[in-house]
C-alpha cells in the first residue's frame, strides 16, 4: 500500500438496488477531526484514484455491467479491487 499516513478503519455499508446491482458505501474517519483523510483506490495493486476529506471521507463503489465494483470520478471510472484509507 502507499505507506503514507496512519491506516484507518473502513466502515462498509452494502445496499442492493432493484436491478440487483450492489453499491458499497465506504466511510473512513480519522482519529483527529482536523486530519486529512485519504482514500486510495487500487486495481491489481495499481493506484487508480484518490478521494480526500477533512476528518472523514465517504466513497461509493458501484457494480459495473460485468459485476465488478467501480469508482467513478469526473475523469472517468475504473474497476477497484482494493481500498486503503489513511489520515495525515
Amino acid at each position: 500500500m502507499s505507506g503514507i499516513g496512519t491506516d484507518q478503519t473502513l466502515v462498509p455499508v452494502v445496499t442492493t438496488g432493484a436491478d440487483g446491482c450492489v453499491t458499497l458505501t465506504l466511510t473512513c474517519t480519522a482519529d483527529v477531526a482536523t486530519a486529512q483523510t485519504v482514500f486510495t483506490f487500487y486495481q491489481a495493486g495499481v493506484d487508480v484514484g484518490t478521494l480526500q476529506g477533512t476528518g472523514s471521507a465517504t466513497a461509493a463503489l458501484t457494480c459495473s455491467d460485468t459485476g465488478e465494483l467501480t469508482y467513478t470520478t469526473a475523469l472517468g471510472s475504473g474497476v477497484v479491487d482494493q481500498v486503503e484509507c489513511t489520515s495525515i
